[in-house]
Order: C-alpha cells, then sequence, then structure tokens
C-alpha cells in the first residue's frame, strides 16, 4: 500500500497514467481464461467513472477491444452505451466496427446507440446511413454484422436519426425522416416533433419549423414547454417578432394551446419597439410567471432581428 502511494506521487499525471496502462497489460496476460471477467467488469467501471479522465476512458476501450475481452452481445451493447454517454464516440465507434466484424446479432439498440455516437462526432450523414440499413433500404456487406430476423425500428429509432440531423442544421432529411414515418404507420410523439422543428431552427428556416408545427396540430399532438421555446428561437431568423411574442404569451400561461392561436398575430396592441422595451425591462415577465429565462432571450433577439430590418427598410 505503501509502495502504490510512492508511486503515485512520483513521476508526471501522464507518466502515472502510461503505468496503469501497462500495469493492466501485464495484469490481463497474467489472468487465467476464467479471470478475464473480472477484468472486464474493471475496465467497464473505468469507463463509467466519471472521475477517469478522456485518456483513461480511452485507453479501457482500446484494451475492451484489443483483448477482445467483450464476448456476449449484451456485454458490446452496454459498452457501446456507455461511451456514447461520456462523448467517447471514436471508442464507441471501434466497439462497433468490432461487434459488425465478428458478426453479432445487431439490435434495433445496437444501431441507436451507433447512431448516437456519430451524432455526438457530428457526423450525421453517417448516422442516417446506418438508420437506412436498419430499415432494410441500404443491404449492409456480408463482413458488417449481421441484424435480427424482422428487425424494425419504432418512434426512437426515427427521432435518433432525426436527431443526429438536428445539429448539422439537416432539416431538409429531418423533415423526410418525418414524412416517412406516417408512410410505415410510426406515430411520431412530441419529442419527435420538437426534435424536427429545432433541426429547422438549427437551418434557421422558420417557414419549415412554422409546417412542423402545423403538423403536430394536424395530428392533435399537443405542444410542450420546448416546442415553444424552439418556435420562439425561430421566429429570430425570421424575424416574425409579433408571433414570438403571442408564442411567449402562450408559453406564460399554463395550458395555453398554440395549435388555438395559428394566426394569432398579437395578443395586445403597441408596436414593435414597444414590445422590446416591455421585454428588456422585464415587465412581461412579470405577467408570465413560469417562463424561463431562456424564452425571453429568444424573443428579444426576434424582436431585435426584426427592429434591424425595420430600421434598414
Amino acid at each position: 500500500m505503501e509502495r502504490r502511494q510512492a508511486s503515485f506521487k512520483l513521476g508526471s499525471t501522464s507518466g502515472w497514467r502510461w503505468k496503469c496502462c501497462l500495469g493492466i497489460s501485464l495484469a490481463l496476460a497474467s489472468l487465467p481464461r476464467g479471470g478475464l471477467a473480472f477484468a472486464m467488469e474493471a475496465l467497464v467501471r473505468a469507463i463509467r467513472d466519471r472521475k477517469s479522465s478522456p485518456e483513461q476512458v480511452s485507453a479501457a476501450a482500446a484494451k475492451l477491444r484489443d483483448e477482445h475481452l467483450l464476448e456476449e452481445p449484451g456485454d458490446y451493447r452496454y459498452v457501446l452505451n456507455a461511451l456514447t454517454k461520456r462523448t467517447a464516440w471514436q471508442d464507441a465507434l471501434g466497439i462497433w466496427d468490432e461487434m459488425r466484424w465478428i458478426g453479432s446479432e445487431l439490435e434495433e439498440l445496437d444501431f441507436l446507440y451507433a447512431m448516437g455516437a456519430f451524432a455526438r462526432g457530428k457526423h450525421w450523414q453517417e448516422a442516417v446511413e446506418i438508420f437506412s440499413e436498419m430499415l432494410g433500404n441500404r443491404p449492409p456487406h456480408l463482413s458488417l454484422g449481421r441484424h435480427r430476423e424482422s428487425l424494425q425500428a419504432d418512434v426512437r429509432g426515427y427521432t435518433a436519426a432525426i436527431k443526429s440531423c438536428k445539429g448539422a442544421g439537416a432539416w431538409q432529411v429531418a423533415v423526410q425522416i418525418l414524412q416517412d414515418m406516417e408512410d410505415v404507420a410510426v406515430t411520431p410523439d412530441v419529442m419527435t416533433y420538437n426534435t424536427v422543428m429545432s433541426a429547422c431552427e438549427k437551418g434557421r428556416d422558420y417557414d419549415a419549423a412554422e409546417r412542423v408545427m402545423s403538423e403536430m396540430c394536424r395530428w392533435a399532438v399537443p405542444p410542450d414547454r420546448v416546442t415553444y421555446g424552439t418556435l420562439i428561437s425561430a421566429c429570430g431568423w425570421g424575424q416574425q417578432w409579433q408571433r414570438a411574442i403571442a408564442y411567449l404569451r402562450i408559453l406564460a400561461h399554463e395550458g395555453g394551446n398554440a395549435c388555438l392561436f395559428k394566426n394569432h398575430t398579437s395578443s395586445s396592441g403597441g408596436s414593435l419597439f414597444q414590445f422590446l422595451l416591455l421585454l428588456s425591462t422585464g415587465r412581461l415577465r412579470l405577467d408570465s410567471g413560469r417562463a424561463q429565462q431562456s424564452y425571453f432571450d429568444h424573443d428579444v433577439y426576434a424582436c431585435t432581428a426584426a427592429a434591424s430590418e425595420h430600421l434598414v427598410n
């Protein structure tokens, strides 16, 4: 115990990490086959430990992969999810590649975790390709694993594919996936609609976000606070200050439904600059009660953008 503490104090942090990796390698080499399960559990704990540095997480993942310590599909799935949550997306994709290389029977969750890893790395095209493969629209290579028979995507799979498009603002692809859900009779939920709407906002397309809102109303899906916040943010790109104010007022009143206010522009009189003054002084916040600060920030931005446009014209 004393020697262990002394070795920890000696040398730099990077040297200590190198010694840890070397110690893991030597320990694994000396383990009998029955002890590999214990070694795997120790490495998985290192991945999940919040105190582990990114280098330590990568070292543990590399050891699991290089030593082929994962055997059961559930073990691969567990590690793939843990690495994705730790934002170690490259290491997660390394585990995904090994799953396919050894011919593991892939479940829907495996595809979801892999799409999440690609999305973390901002590789949304690859995530969509994996989703297309899961649907059977893109035949996999024989060396890239096998699927469980009659594998079908549910609302989680479609939402995960849409989410991968959101970060890049690829709203056209996100909207197309939403339309595909209707074709195969998979019912979107509010999270799905919010994710598509967020992709439209990231793509700075206010009209597209409003069309998604219309779809929600058509299918009687109740909007939530995230829906309103996303719409308010999208109003900034479209210089739609009056609609931003209207959505903010709907958000401020419990039980408000934007579907009932589609043609509503402003709930009270006044000019653009008067509304901006109300927002900046906090008077509108006193009337709103529960609205979050971020939504007011989006509204201020929408009004400011519209004011700039108004002054130019």
